[in-house]
């Protein structure tokens, strides 16, 4: 109260809201006003437990599908007062679950140089090719999201099969799968 006039005052917190990439994950956000307000969103993966109301309140928000975009996806709640104080907006973001894998362990090349394997590597973070192989190249070391790798021999192999491993790593903050792919050339004898 101001000089006998009533104020009106409007905040919502937190402002931004991360959820787990299931179903049923749940976050909350508070809505603090003497005002009457109501919320809106077009996210198709989200629903609150109240829309409208007035004076203050706590909104419950629950994811409603799975996240299997392999990708965080992200939109805007926004809660207006019904008075001349401006819309406040809450993030909001679900993650995504992690995946990694190969399509092979194992390749086998004939003994000759320009020979071409392929495989893939299924993933929605980014990796490097680790290898020690000189007789091999690759079309792509890193990258990031699923990609087909070519890979070639770069000498002929005129001995005995030769064997080594390449390494393939997710590069996903601090948590890092090693995947392996053997790799054979045969040899000219």
């Amino acid at each position: 109260i101001n000089n006998g006039v009533i104020v009106d005052y409007f905040d919502v917190t937190p402002t931004g809201l991360t959820y787990g990439f299931g179903t049923g994950e749940t976050s909350t956000f508070d809505i603090v006003t003497n005002c009457e307000w109501t919320i809106s969103d077009d996210l198709d993966w989200l629903l609150l437990s109240r829309t409208s109301g007035t004076g203050d309140a706590t909104i419950t928000c629950t994811t409603m599908s799975v996240n299997d975009t392999g990708y965080p996806r992200t939109g805007l709640t926004t809660v207006t007062p019904v008075s001349v104080l401006p819309p406040i907006s809450v993030l909001e973001t679900q993650g995504t679950e992690f995946y990694f894998s190969l399509s092979t362990s194992a390749l086998t090349f004939n003994y000759g140089s320009g020979e071409t394997n392929t495989f893939d590597i299924i993933t929605n973070t980014s990796w490097t090719i680790y290898d020690s192989v000189p007789w091999l190249d690759f079309d792509f070391m890193s990258g990031t999201g699923s990609l087909t790798i070519t890979a070639t021999t770069n000498e002929d192999n005129l001995g005995t099969d030769r064997s080594n491993t390449i390494f393939v790593i997710s590069n996903t903050g601090s948590f890092h799968e090693v995947l392996d792919v053997s790799v054979t050339q045969l040899g000219n004898i």
